[in-house]
């Protein structure tokens, strides 16, 4: 009887780490919400690939995306951002902001790159007239059509929060996430 309870236990032990990985990538995602009429912010996270995406009003379309960084978890290290506070965000609430907003810093581990997509309207040329980077056009209809850049250095900004709670709870299940599921590389 012990041991068919210990291999009902051994053999139920995967389904009850991807439970939990589910039920902590489930809480990741609904800290990582967060938004107004005129911006929104959500975070899918599937395995150790993590997107943030901010979606921003554009001409009479609504709603369209303004930015999305795609991530392997396993690459990247989320900055102690407030090193005084030791809080892994940097808070601020700027007087167009009726609630609390969060700012995170990422930096993927070379050679690794984060893939950020964003509208064509916002590239910015340098003042010769360069490019500052080379660009991949993307399928993703909408707004002026979008592109692809690569970054080691990225940040998320979730405004209109509540209170800096929500921004603790993304960022602690951010990490313990990476902990016990996306250990990085180096």
């Amino acid at each position: 009887m012990k041991h068919m309870l210990l291999a009902l236990l051994v053999g139920f032990s995967p389904i009850i780490a991807n439970a939990n990985q589910s039920d902590l990538a489930q809480s990741i995602m609904n800290a990582g919400r967060s938004g107004s009429d005129d911006r929104r912010t959500t975070v899918l996270v599937d395995d150790c690939t993590v997107q943030t995406l901010v979606f921003e009003p554009f001409e009479n379309q609504g709603l369209v995306l303004y930015s999305m960084f795609e991530f392997d978890l396993s690459w990247t290290d989320i900055i102690l951002a407030d090193k005084k506070r030791g809080e892994y965000f940097f808070a601020f609430n700027a007087e167009q902001l009726k609630d609390e907003a969060a700012l995170f810093n990422f930096r993927t581990v070379s050679p690794y790159m984060a893939l950020h997509e964003m509208p064509n309207y916002r590239i910015r040329k340098r003042k010769d007239g360069s490019d500052s980077h080379v660009r991949t056009p993307s399928s993703r209809q909408g707004a002026d059509g979008y592109h692809f850049i690569e970054n080691h250095d990225f940040v998320f900004i979730m405004d209109n929060l509540p209170s800096l709670e929500q921004a603790r709870a993304f960022v602690s299940g951010l990490r313990q996430y990476q902990s016990d599921y996306c250990r990085l590389s180096s």
